[in-house]
């Protein structure tokens, strides 16, 4: 759900006959419309009514998913201690809905590698040679393709690969 954050001066609604007061402190570095950022902990102005002694009031709920310094960001509808909900209307809209847990990333086939066999001198690649190769599972074997690579071999994680041998399949080649 999303709701907006609260600053100081946003009121806390009456209760019990109690009046609404306002948050009198916020964060000291975090502003928001020009007004400190209100934040779990933060205080309201006490209050009393007739017959009964002024009491303190704090912000005791608050956002799940954003922090101002380090404590949960005061929004509108936060519950007041002694009783109220924050209200207010600042431009700042905070979205408190945690996304669900998405499955395990499969990394299968993450990692691959290969060979590219060119000549030295023109750079052009070689064709028509088979080759062997050596990774973690086991030999490969295979004729390399028009461009001179070797086919891919794909792991979970980085490893070396060897190549063993390479030999002309056709007579007449370089």
């Amino acid at each position: 759900m999303t709701r907006k954050a609260a600053t100081v001066g946003d009121m806390g609604t009456d209760h019990d006959g109690f009046p609404p007061t306002p948050i009198i402190a916020g964060s000291q570095d975090i502003f928001i419309d020009h007004k400190p950022a209100a934040r779990v902990g933060d205080p309201l102005a006490p209050h009393a009514k007739p017959g009964s002694p002024p009491h303190d009031r704090v912000i005791t709920t608050g956002s799940k998913t954003v922090f101002f310094n380090g404590k949960p960001a005061a929004l509108t509808g936060s519950e007041v201690g002694c009783g109220g909900v924050i209200i207010g209307s600042s431009s700042v809209m905070i979205g408190d809905i945690v996304p669900p847990m998405s499955a395990p990333l499969n990394i299968s086939g993450l990692f691959d590698g290969h060979f590219c066999l060119l000549d030295g001198e023109t750079g052009a690649p070689f064709q028509h040679f088979a080759y062997g190769m050596t990774s973690t599972k086991g030999l490969v074997e295979g004729v390399i393709d028009a461009n001179g690579n070797t086919s891919k071999v794909k792991g979970e994680a980085e490893e070396n690969l060897t190549l063993d041998y390479v030999f002309q399949t056709r007579i007449g080649l370089r």
